[in-house]
């Protein structure tokens, strides 16, 4: 249910208010941008475009390891949230 809450949010905000609303008002696109706009979000890899297949990803651990924590609030599970969590820090600071 979390997921798809994320993924309703995501889609609602990234293509219906930034896609289509803010873009109309802003350069004046019209009003069925989202027809091209989804597309464009699905397919650049930059970061600043809302990517689909690099934000999406982030979003699911965050609310994964959220729900995680919350069903089944014990000193195990936190350690192995926090364990993640440094793997992926160490990871990230290696490769840049």
């Amino acid at each position: 249910m979390a997921i798809a809450l994320i993924l309703g949010v995501y889609l609602t905000f990234t293509i219906v208010l930034w896609g289509t609303i803010y873009y109309h008002l802003r350069i004046r696109t019209s009003w069925f941008n989202f027809t091209r706009f989804w597309r464009l979000v699905l397919e650049n890899p930059d970061p600043t475009s809302g990517n689909f297949l690099e934000q999406i990803p982030k979003l699911a651990i965050l609310v994964l390891a959220f729900q995680m924590l919350v069903s089944s609030p014990s000193v195990w599970t936190f350690a192995a949230v926090e364990g993640f969590t440094l793997g992926i820090g160490v990871t990230a600071l290696l490769l840049h």
